[in-house]
């Protein structure tokens, strides 16, 4: 076996995650191949272990990706009839956490450095395993899922609903708390994360490291003869004014911002505003919202959102629900576009960062809206770029290369 530690650094990765990553368009996907493609630019080697829809072998970006076919597929069409989108990723992630995932690679495991184990649906037996082979672990722990699951529960409808929720934000917090104490070091995204983390899951603040989410800066800038392509492809002309949502429209928080948007916010602005249209960015959006106003365009998965976010005149984030932070703020400013977000939508970006960012409650975006609409010159502070620099996939990917390496060196955190 080889050493493991070659002239100071990391020589092998064991990743696990409950889905691949291919492509990495959205959010957690993002993180997840942003952080790892850059730790083998830097000459680590990477295995990344999933869930999928078959069994198959390959290589992504250096990446050795490795997916074991997901177990009790079925059940995930269960629980959309008996629960819709929600009970759909209920039993998908229940489902993640057998011991499969860990069992098809014990022998990666015995041989690696470190075990990184990405969100807490997949992490129990990796993670039980680590310790049984003596070796490190992390927890990449993009969400405080106890958090989020305790506020989806306000969108739970009927007693049944309610109760169901319930079980789940039980069994999530015990999953959480398992997986935490599991592991050697626990990553979250932001400082207000590492304290709803001790909060909820009594881990100690010591134990637990912020690496913040970012943005490829080389991919998200602006350039209006992109957005300009990008509306002629849509047919939409260049004097009408868009107001763009980008997100994977299958996950729940997506979802409800996307419900709101279309039975809420867009009759308003419309009030006011006639012409402007909606764009909402993402895949697997709900049918029942497709086509109820024609001036709402869904595209669908897209190869690349920049464009679309090029093409827009104002971005908007009106989350309700969610935890860790929101990558699609990031992903606007970067373009150069106006934000407009509910505070939970801004929760744990740095001030400077939400400063930018236009914020109130659901009831004030409309109004914030058709404001910046109305206003367009003016609207982003002149250093924005500058801040978003702090944001660089780049540097973070740095951050979380020097805690690996510090750990497998013999760096100590609290259990």
């Amino acid at each position: 076996m080889r050493s493991v530690l070659a002239e100071g650094g990391l020589t092998r990765i064991c990743a696990f995650r409950h889905g691949g990553i291919v492509p990495p368009l959205y959010g957690a996907l993002i993180r997840s191949y942003e952080l790892l493609v850059n730790l083998t630019r830097k000459g680590h080697e990477v295995s990344l272990h999933s869930y999928g829809e078959a069994s198959r072998c390959y290589t992504y970006h250096n990446i050795r990706c490795r997916e074991v076919r997901r177990p009790l597929a079925f059940a995930n069409r269960l629980g959309n009839m008996f629960y819709g989108v929600e009970g759909e990723w209920v039993f998908k992630l229940l489902f993640s956490g057998t011991p499969q995932l860990a069992a098809s690679a014990r022998e990666e495991i015995g041989a690696c450095d470190v075990v990184y184990v990405e969100h807490i649906w997949s992490s129990l037996f990796p993670l039980v395993y680590a310790r049984i082979c003596g070796k490190r672990s992390v927890l990449d722990n993009h969400n405080v899922e106890t958090m989020l699951a305790n506020r989806s529960r306000q969108e739970a409808r009927g007693f049944l609903q309610r109760v169901l929720a319930f079980l789940w934000l039980s069994y999530v917090l015990l999953l959480e708390k398992t997986s935490c104490s599991l592991a050697d070091l626990v990553i979250v995204t932001s400082d207000t994360d590492r304290d709803l983390l001790c909060k909820t899951a009594r881990v100690s603040k010591k134990k637990i490291q912020v690496v913040p989410n970012g943005v490829d800066l080389e991919t998200f800038r602006p350039s209006r003869e992109e957005g300009l392509r990008a509306r002629a492809f849509l047919g939409i002309d260049r004097n009408i004014r868009i107001i763009t949502f980008v997100g994977m429209l299958d996950y729940p928080p997506n979802l409800y911002a996307l419900r709101w948007i279309v039975k809420e916010l867009a009759p308003r602005v419309h009030q006011q505003e006639p012409d402007v249209r909606f764009l909402i960015v993402g895949r697997n959006p709900p049918k029942e919202l497709i086509g109820k106003d024609k001036r709402i365009f869904f595209t669908g998965e897209v190869a690349s959102v920049v464009p679309y976010i090029n093409a827009s005149d104002v971005c908007i984030a009106p989350m309700t629900v969610g935890s860790g932070t929101r990558m699609k703020i990031l992903c606007y400013l970067s373009c150069g576009k106006p934000v407009v977000s509910t505070r939970l939508g801004v929760e744990g970006l740095d001030s400077s960062v939400a400063a930018n960012v236009s914020v109130g409650h659901l009831n004030e975006l409309p109004s914030l809206i058709l404001n910046l609409l109305m206003n367009p010159e003016g609207r982003l502070e002149t250093q924005v770029q500058e801040i978003i620099s702090r944001y660089d996939w780049k540097r973070i990917s740095a951050k979380l290369e020097s805690l690996l390496i510090s750990l497998v060196g013999g760096t100590t955190y609290i259990r």
